[in-house]
């Protein structure tokens, strides 16, 4: 990464904010139709593949493709983790 240009490593945070924007318009949809805890839990097991797969390589292209689904994770996690924690968050609390 230290030989590559700097708008190389640019668009990794522009892919991950890429995914997390594109699937705001589904992923919240799919909690509410198929259950929070469903699409949260499928999605942290979406996600630990490619922390790996991310880690492990050095193929920017693969990066990338794994920068995009983690943002794509990243909505599953607020959207759907986030609510359903508030939701069976006893009213004392």
């Amino acid at each position: 990464m230290y030989c590559m240009s700097k708008s190389y490593v640019g668009f990794l945070g522009a892919f991950a904010f890429l995914g997390a924007a594109l699937s705001c318009f589904f992923v919240p949809a799919l909690g509410d139709k198929y259950g929070r805890y469903t699409v949260w839990i499928t999605t942290i097991a979406c996600q630990l593949p490619l922390y790996f797969g991310a880690n492990l390589t050095s193929n920017i292209g693969v990066i990338y493709v794994s920068c995009f689904y983690l943002g794509m994770g990243l909505i599953g996690r607020f959207a759907c983790g986030f609510v359903l924690l508030t939701e069976l968050m006893p009213a004392k609390h």
